[in-house]
This record gives C-alpha cells, sequence and structure tokens, in this order.
C-alpha cells in the first residue's frame, strides 16, 4: 500500500495479469466523490504499467479519479519506502512527478485488498 503525495489516499498496486495495477483502498475522507458525484475508494487508478529494468515500470496510465482525466504513467521504485510516480501527456519530461511512501501503520481500508478474498 502507498500513501500518495497527498496524504489523502493510499493505493494498492498489485499485479493484473503480467503487468500491474493499482486502485484507491484508502482515503483520509472515505465518502469523498469525484466531480460528477462517483465515489472515489475502490477506483483503479494505475493500469498496464509493464515492468522494466531498474525497478521501473512504464507504458501504463494514471488515472486522477477527482477530475476524472487519465494519463501515460511510469513509475520507479526509489527505494523499499519510496515510489516516484510520473503523469503526462505525449512527453515524460513535461509530466508532472509526485512521491509516494509505502504504509507504515493499519489503515482502515474503504475498499477491499485485491489480492485478498473479500
Amino acid at each position: 500500500l502507498w500513501i500518495d503525495h497527498t496524504g489523502q489516499g493510499a493505493v494498492e498496486i498489485a499485479p493484473c495479469g503480467d503487468r500491474i495495477c493499482g486502485r484507491v483502498v484508502w482515503l483520509k475522507n472515505p465518502g469523498h466523490k469525484s466531480k460528477s458525484g462517483k465515489l472515489i475508494c475502490g477506483t483503479q487508478i494505475l493500469g498496464d504499467l509493464q515492468r522494466h529494468p531498474n525497478n521501473e515500470w512504464e507504458s501504463g496510465w494514471i488515472y486522477n479519479p477527482e477530475d476524472e482525466e487519465r494519463f501515460s504513467a511510469a513509475l520507479k521504485l526509489a527505494n523499499a519506502n519510496t515510489l516516484i510516480v510520473t503523469g503526462y501527456l505525449g512527453i515524460k519530461l513535461l509530466g508532472e512527478t509526485f512521491t509516494w511512501k509505502r504504509s507504515t501503520g493499519p489503515l482502515q481500508l474503504c475498499a477491499p485488498p485485491a489480492n485478498r478474498p473479500t
């Protein structure tokens, strides 16, 4: 589980086929909704990321559930507890990069983890 750059949400990142995906499983405000009124908890926000050398995943997408916008994405594991997340349109160098931190404590999940029985 990774706490996003805002500290307001946590994303579970897990395999989905031969790639990785991620979805929101914790929110500081579990009732938080997108601008169109959809609940954000449980929303898939990462998809189709392919593993590359050096703890990197690329060629996938990231979805901003608040604004309901989707961007190309790349992830890089900086160390065991730090994930660098880049979202971009077209050229990665012109994208936005955020730092997510691994969750260190128990969280009251608002959606069940993907790899565990519900």
